[in-house]
């Protein structure tokens, strides 16, 4: 059954930000009460103070966050979820960062342009109505787009804002990200950081020689590996690398001629990021590229994560006497 979750239909493009999430798969309820909100896993709000008037929206909100409901605001809604606002009005003080209302001009100065956003956020671009800016976000809230260096979308735990309107460009990443929250399926359990704060890449570019030598030259396998070496192997393989808030926490690396066999080495993540589920989301980005199909032999070496490879299909060999092998384990000098 598909994710429903309540848009409030009180002002703003909420017939925008429905018909998004309905392409996305969501079932949508538009909200017009209090009370409809009981239930939901989530709400998307563009509504604005004047227009709850007279009936307790606050305290429907706070109680559908409170039970774990995901929130999102674009614009107005994002106002509404400031820990404060300039000038000053009344405000939710469910996300912890300032907003300065209309600081981007008025309506005659609206603009549409590219907001930088790393995946699964992006690419974005953004269309800027009266948009607000933020200030001061505070250490617990994730900075997730910007626009010339200044934040325009800003995640804390359940709670998501943009300044700018995601939904006038279609389906989207942070839309995305929003019922991927209100699923219940981004936030760990122990300290609040969402599976969404995690990224895999196969970017060479991006991959971190200080972290990825740091750690191999400690492991069982790969003790006292030499820099040179480590630099000459990722060059010559297909490497994955994990990154947590844009800075790299694990690696693996796949030896292949994409055609016939594969060899996955060097599977690593950070101590401090452990028992997130980060290995078993490699290993399946690794299954999964489409430079890795159709292969006749997937292997590998581990000494303690047999219980992992085995969730992808990987056995001990069958025949282990057809198997032969050259190992030096002094190869590499002692430090």
């Amino acid at each position: 059954m598909s994710l429903e979750v309540g848009v409030l239909a009180l002002q703003g493009d909420f017939a925008a930000h429905a018909a998004v999430l309905r392409a996305l798969g969501a079932r949508v309820r538009e909200v017009r009460r209090p009370q409809a909100l009981a239930g939901l896993p989530g709400g998307e709000s563009t509504a604005l103070l004047t227009l709850m008037a007279g009936a307790p929206w606050a305290e429907a909100i706070a109680e559908l966050h409170g039970r774990g409901g995901a929130l999102f605001g674009t614009c107005a809604g994002a106002i509404l979820l400031a820990r404060s606002v300039v000038p000053a009005q009344a405000s939710l003080g469910l996300l912890d960062a300032d907003v300065e209302r209309n600081a981007y001009g008025r309506q005659v100065d609206s603009f549409e342009a590219a907001v930088e956003a790393a995946p699964p956020y992006g690419p974005l671009r953004g269309t800027f109505i009266r948009a607000p800016r933020f200030r001061a976000p505070g250490p617990q809230v994730e900075i997730a787009g910007t626009l010339r260096g200044e934040p325009v979308l800003l995640r804390q735990g359940r709670v998501l804002a943009a300044a700018f309107h995601p939904e006038l460009e279609g389906p989207n990443g942070v839309h995305r990200m929003f019922l991927t929250l209100a699923g219940g399926g981004a936030v760990a359990a122990d300290d609040g950081a969402g599976e969404s704060e995690y990224e895999i890449s196969t970017d060479p570019a991006r991959l971190d020689l200080d972290v990825v030598h740091g750690f191999l030259t400690t492991s069982y396998w790969a003790r006292g590996i030499p820099r040179d070496v480590v630099e000459r192997s990722v060059r010559h393989s297909l490497c994955f690398g994990v990154y947590h808030r844009g800075r790299q926490v694990g690696m693996a690396r796949v030896i292949s001629d994409l055609a016939t066999c594969a060899y996955v080495a060097d599977v690593f993540i950070v101590d401090a990021h452990r028992g997130r589920g980060l290995g078993k989301r490699l290993m399946a980005r690794i299954k999964d590229h489409p430079h890795l199909q159709g292969l006749r032999r997937w292997s590998l070496g581990t000494r303690d994560a047999h219980g992992l490879y085995r969730q992808f299909g990987f056995r001990e060999p069958a025949e282990p006497s057809l198997w032969m092998e050259i190992l030096d384990p002094d190869v590499y000098p002692r430090p």
